[in-house]
């Protein structure tokens, strides 16, 4: 069947806006795929990004808080060094006090056990001459 040229050119020309409708919805659907995809992978990348920032992240903190108490131990360390030298330190200060007291006491000790007698033998003569002396107040002795 053989068409005026009127027709062919309006079949042609509706041929033509029809292929290039459904080249256009073929193509707006093709671009929503690649833009679904597109978006897909932006937030695969971002989400690795942040995956990534995160073990970054954790592992700074971890550093961080190691570099922190190894700070903190030593600190612990110089200060206990440092108390028990001053401990050290005040408890031979102490023995050699109480043994300085010590001494003092046994000498102090000897010195009234050797004038005891001469104690009695004075009293005895102040009691000859003045017989009401009171006698002389004890030593305790602890």
């Amino acid at each position: 069947m053989k068409l005026d040229p009127t027709t062919a050119g309006l079949v042609g020309t509706l041929s033509a806006a029809i292929i290039a409708a459904i080249s256009g919805w073929v193509v707006r659907r093709a671009n929503r795929r690649v833009d679904a995809a597109t978006v897909r992978r932006t937030e695969a990348e971002a989400a690795s990004i942040e995956v990534k920032t995160a073990r970054e992240l954790l592992a700074d903190v971890k550093t961080s808080m190691a570099e922190r108490l190894a700070e903190q131990r030593t600190d612990y360390e110089q200060r206990i060094t440092a108390l028990r030298e001053r401990h050290d330190s005040e408890i031979k200060a102490l023995n050699e006090r109480m043994s300085g007291l010590e001494d003092r006491s046994t000498r102090m000790l000897a010195a009234i056990l050797a004038h005891v007698p001469w104690d009695a033998d004075a009293l005895a003569e102040v009691r000859r001459i003045r017989p009401e002396w009171p006698s002389p107040p004890p030593i305790d002795r602890y």
